[in-house]
Formats: C-alpha cells, structure tokens, sequence
C-alpha cells in the first residue's frame, strides 16, 4: 500500500524495510505540514515520520534539487534561475521554518547525502537518542 513518486523515496523505502522499520507502523509518509503547525493551512506533506520508539524525525527527501548548482542555491539560500526550482527552494525553507518553529527534529537531504552511508548515520544517530 505504500506509493513512492521517486527513485529517491523508493531506495530510502526500501532501506528502511531492510533495516526494521514497517510501513504505517514505524514509518509513516506524506504527513501534512498543517497536522504539524497549527498555523499552516496549506498542501504541503513531509515525505517520511520515522518513530524511534516514540521520538519522531521528519524527512525530506529533496531530489528535485538534482544539480550541484541547485543544491549549493539551496545550501546558501540564494535564488535560482528555474522558475519551478526556485518555488520549491521556497517551499524546502518553508517546510525548515515549520519544523524549526514547531521543535521537529529533521533533516533535509538533497541528492548529494541520499546514500545508505548517509542513511545508517542517522538511523544510528536516532536510535541511540532514542536508547
């Protein structure tokens, strides 16, 4: 039952299942920002809610930045020249201020960190807060 739009969340579905995790009962997708911010009455979903045995992370899987230039426009909060890109620069530092605003512990991954390295690092990170 669970639908992934993107090579990125597939894998990251994927990894999540070889490590433990099920679907829709210690992970979640699409959780909308409004059941996050009661301030927020928009569409916009966060792509994965991990529960570590009660701690709940957020994840952004943000594959539509898929160049270095995007990425980096990004990392340095500037401007891009893509018209579609920019409007979801936009909405990745909108997503980031509702997390920040709400105490959400997050992450935001742009392609060049969406690796299962990058993966372990934060399960184990989260695990053993979470211990």
């Amino acid at each position: 039952g669970e639908k992934t739009v993107s090579k990125y969340e597939y894998d990251f579905s994927i990894f999540l299942r070889e490590n433990g995790f099920e679907y829709n009962k210690t992970y979640y997708r699409n959780i909308y920002y409004k059941n996050l911010d009661n301030e927020y009455a928009g569409n916009m979903n966060c792509d994965y809610c991990i529960d570590f045995s009660g701690n709940l992370v957020y994840i952004e899987l943000a594959g539509i930045l898929g160049n270095k230039k995007y990425q980096n426009a990004y990392r340095n909060n500037t401007p891009i020249n893509s018209k579609s890109k920019e409007l979801y620069r936009q909405s990745l530092n909108r997503k980031r201020e509702i997390f920040e605003k709400n105490n959400l512990n997050y992450y935001i991954l742009l392609p060049d960190e969406m690796n299962v390295e990058n993966y372990k690092n934060i399960i184990e990170y989260e695990m053993s807060k979470a211990a």
